[in-house]
């Protein structure tokens, strides 16, 4: 069974989501868009932390900072 406090979470998750959808069919500005997300999937991390591990390993490197594997020139077989 899921406990009151974990119940509450998820129930701030939904809303949080719902509020975003309403808000963007309203025209929410983009940088606020992306900030609401990031504070969504920070919601989501906190209740799973196995999720907040795997996501580290998504993150994109800083702005102006390629990967290694980016520069690389396209090869025959790729």
């Amino acid at each position: 069974m899921v406990c009151s406090n974990e119940d509450e979470a998820i129930a701030e998750v939904i809303s949080a989501i719902d509020q975003l959808a309403a808000d963007c069919g309203a025209g929410l500005a983009a940088a606020d868009m992306r900030s609401r997300v990031t504070r969504i999937w920070s919601m989501l991390a906190a209740l799973d932390p196995e999720l907040a591990r795997l996501t580290a390993a998504y993150e994109r490197p800083p702005r102006g900072q390629q990967l290694a594997a980016d520069t690389t020139e396209p090869t025959a077989t790729g």
